[in-house]
Parts: C-alpha cells; structure tokens; sequence
C-alpha cells in the first residue's frame, strides 16, 4: 500500500506544479519548497476531517483522496489547456545544493551513519512515540490517552501526522522498534526545508551573484541558529510551525 500512497502523491504534485497559476514563469526551486510544505499542510487538514467523520487514517484512503483531487486538477488543465511555466536559475540551485551539503555534515556529525539516536533531552521519546501511536491506531491522538503520556490533545500534529504517514508507508519494510529512522530522518528533512526556504525567499529580492551569496549566507547563519536548536533536542514539530509560518510568508512573495 505504501507504494501506491506514494505514487498517488507523486501524481498530486504533478498535476499542482503544472495546474497554470500565473502568466509569469514560477522559480521551480521556490515553488518545490512551498508545494512540500503546503502538502504537510493538506495531509493535517485531512486527517482532522477524516477523523472528524470517523473514517480510517490511513494509506488507502490517503491514496483515493489524492488521486481523486490529481484527476480534478488534471480535468481542469486539459479544459483549459494551459500549463505553468517554470525557470531555474543556476546559481540559485547550487546554493540550495551548499544547503543541502551542510545538512548532511551537521546530520553525520550529530546522528551518524547509520543513524543513532544521540538527542540532548529525552523528549524526543514522546515525540517519536506519538507518530508510531497515530501509524498504528490511524487517527489524530486528540482524544487517545497513553498508560504513559497522558492524553495527547491537539500537541504536534503537524510533525506526527506526516512523519507518522511516512511510518505507515514502511510498515511493511521496517519493524517498529526501528522507526526512529524515519523520525530522525524526518527532522533532518525539515531542517533542510526551513534552510531551502529562508534561501528562496531572500532570494527573491537578489539582483546578482553577490546578493544570492549573501541569501545564503544569511539562511545558513539563520538555520544553524534556532532550528539547528530544534534539531539537537529533537524538536522538530518547533521548526514544522516556523516552517509553516515562513512558506506563508514565502508563498506571498512568490505570486
């Protein structure tokens, strides 16, 4: 099921990134980080009303729901028979590239390879175990009360919804007792999109090289500041409403 989750996804990005939005040609670089995020989005909103109406979180739902949206966009860009057109500046992508490197220095110097769980606080346990509990038992954890943990209300759903969807897709590949992989794995992607999308927006107002260096200097400088923070201590929900925050901010700029 996972593997069909995954290409219904893959089927929902590409239908939203070509739907046409503007006469202008959209950054892909900027447009790709913000689509992520909306996603992240998406998936919280859809869990809440799934649950609201008492059906299943889980992959097969998850994957009719996409592909019923996917085939809607696509409908409608075949009427219209438009598609958006995108640009890609080189330097920009080699920026986000650096962003990408440090990531994965700062990753192997904190969790190695393969990864260890090396946090500062023990807080990331309940974190983790609140994706593991929504993979499992399906819907959101608002009214799920933990032996352990207490009831779990409305706290990080942004984090645990999407990385507890990503623990459902490797259900079947991995056992449970390892799924602080795909927790960790998850922080640090978040890590790289609070970067890539500070870089994008800064970006945005740069006339030349010099100004895109200066972008990435800023974002790095910014990302090793408090999400890097978040990243240590396991805080990653932290960074996902700073994320969120940032792409609002970011989709502005973009249209």
């Amino acid at each position: 099921m996972g593997i069909i989750y995954l290409v219904s996804t893959l089927l929902l990005f590409v239908s939203f990134i070509l739907i046409k939005k503007t006469e202008k040609s959209i950054d892909i670089l900027s447009f790709l980080g913000i689509t992520i995020v909306l996603y992240f989005s998406y998936n919280v909103l859809l869990c809440y009303i799934l649950t609201f109406i008492s059906v299943p979180n889980n992959l097969a739902v998850f994957s009719v729901i996409n592909i019923i949206i996917a085939v809607i966009i696509d409908l409608i860009i075949i009427k219209n028979k438009k598609i958006q057109k995108y640009k890609l500046d080189r330097v920009s992508l080699i920026c986000v590239g650096i962003i990408l490197l440090v990531t994965f220095i700062v990753s192997c110097l904190n969790f190695g390879i393969p990864f260890n769980i090396k946090y500062e606080t023990g807080d990331p346990a309940t974190h983790e175990l609140t994706s593991v509990i929504f993979a499992d038992e399906e819907k959101l954890l608002n009214y799920y009360e933990d032996e352990v943990y207490g009831v779990s209300n409305g706290r990080k759903i942004g984090s645990y919804v999407n990385s507890g969807i990503i623990m459902q897709c490797f259900s079947n590949v991995i056992d449970e007792i390892d799924y602080y992989n795909i927790f960790i794995a998850f922080g640090i992607f978040v890590f790289f999109l609070t970067a890539a999308i500070m870089f994008n927006t800064l970006d945005k107002y740069t006339k030349s090289k010099g100004g895109k260096i200066l972008a990435l200097l800023v974002s790095l400088i910014y990302v090793l500041g408090y999400p890097f923070n978040s990243l240590l201590f396991g805080f990653e929900y932290l960074s996902m409403g700073i994320l969120i925050l940032r792409n609002n901010t970011s989709y502005g700029v973009l249209f």
